[in-house]
């Protein structure tokens, strides 16, 4: 959730759903972390503890003692991320879509992992390519639910026009392939795996006896950002950078704005299936400002216009609402840290004296506050890494893509986008 595009949407009553939320909770920024990569931050987030201790620090690393570059996976993480603490307690939960989770992990619940049937930095040469035969067993907890959740999921090519219409103003070409970096293309895929993953939390949420965690990862949000910032502030774009040309503007102004109506809808869709008693939480892990960076996209060059670079660390935003929040509460110091220390505290668990946050006092009843209890700590043997390389052809063959992403020309991690003077606001999902 970015505080440029949210606040305004909230004024003019285009985000109903989470109005009601704010309403009834608390809302505000949630600082963030370096390096702010989303596998990184979500990882924090997910476990409570800094990155040199999780393990997880870019999107992809060499492989030790080799040359080989690999994407991290959840082998790599070295603590109990929530989804463990929680099963070790018997209580279930659901995780779905969230960084760094393949392989998934058999916990009390449902687990899918990031790499659900596609995965954004694999796109084959000619349509999305589904990952892997032998990846698939490894992307679903329990397997048992395969056939049911294929039978709900949204592939790239079954998207349709007027679907992409929502988002995107003129004339639509839905090509039989996918191009990296192509900005239509992203904001495609991004809405077929946002959709993958509320059908499959719909589904979850409308059984009698639904997982008491439930966190759900939305990715569409963010491709928004990234690709068409530029479109949502032109005047701004044009003050700092270049002049967005017109037919751009009056094909891609709208795409932000729309997306985020689009999630608030699908907010409101899965609230609708929760009762009084149940906490929401609705976060992202970092923000946005304006920034250039140019990428490849099939012979052409697309422009990177928000970034979220290390010398800018722009606070995401945060809401929690439901029983026991504090109503109307201006969340203030809350970071990236607090959100397992609050989870737990919520489902009665001890939290980690090893965690640098603390729980959100604000999200608690005072019975709550007065229930907490700590273990010195969740890990006092590290999680073991991997020592057999699982890689396919297919992903060294990308790996050169993944790389112009991430790395620089010497295979050093890239410097920070071009950054304005001033910014345009911050926030994300």
């Amino acid at each position: 959730m970015s505080a440029a595009i949210v606040r305004p949407l909230l004024d003019q009553g285009r985000l109903p759903n989470l109005k009601r939320l704010i309403d009834r909770g608390g809302f505000g920024p949630i600082e963030t972390i370096s390096p702010t990569f989303s596998p990184v931050v979500w990882t924090t987030i997910a476990t409570g503890r800094p990155p040199n201790v999780h393990g997880i620090t870019h999107f992809h690393h060499a492989w030790p003692g080799t040359t080989q570059r690999v994407l991290f996976d959840s082998r790599f993480r070295r603590v109990h991320a929530i989804w463990n603490i929680l099963s070790e307690r018997k209580i279930p939960s659901a995780f779905i879509g969230w960084w760094v989770t393949w392989p998934v992990e058999p916990i009390s619940g449902v687990m899918v992992s990031d790499r659900y049937v596609f995965n954004r930095l694999r796109f084959g040469e000619g349509e999305v390519q589904p990952a892997d035969v032998g990846e698939l067993q490894d992307q679903l907890y329990p397997a048992s639910l395969n056939e049911s959740y294929s039978r709900i999921t949204v592939q790239p090519a079954s998207v349709t026009t007027a679907e992409m219409a929502t988002f995107i103003r003129g004339p639509i070409e839905l090509k039989p392939s996918l191009q990296l970096h192509d900005p239509e293309d992203e904001l495609r895929l991004a809405y077929a795996q946002d959709e993958t993953h509320l059908r499959i939390a719909e589904q979850l949420l409308s059984t009698s006896a639904p997982p008491r965690v439930v966190a759900v990862h939305l990715q569409g949000t963010d491709t928004a950002c990234h690709h068409f910032w530029r479109h949502r502030f032109p005047e701004e774009w044009g003050r700092q950078f270049t002049r967005v040309a017109a037919e751009e503007q009056a094909r891609y102004g709208h795409v932000i704005d729309a997306y985020f109506e689009y999630a608030d809808r699908r907010l409101g869709d899965l609230v609708k299936r929760i009762d009084d008693s149940t906490t929401v939480m609705v976060l992202s892990d970092h923000g946005f400002v304006p920034g250039m960076k140019r990428r490849q996209a099939g012979g052409r060059v697309t422009i990177i216009s928000g970034v979220h670079e290390q010398n800018t660390r722009p606070p995401g935003l945060i809401v929690i609402s439901g029983a026991g929040v504090q109503v109307g509460t201006r969340l203030e110091g809350v970071s990236v840290y607090d959100v397992t220390p609050t989870i737990l505290a919520m489902m009665g668990c001890p939290i980690g004296r090893d965690m640098p946050g603390k729980p959100i006092a604000a999200a608690l009843s005072p019975a709550e506050m007065k229930r907490l209890r700590y273990v010195d700590t969740y890990d006092a043997t590290l999680r073991p890494l991997p020592t057999q390389l699982k890689i396919t052809a297919r992903d060294r063959e990308k790996m050169d893509q993944i790389n112009n992403v991430y790395l620089d020309d010497s295979g050093n991690e890239e410097a920070p986008a071009s950054q304005p003077a001033a910014t345009g606001g911050s926030g994300k999902r």
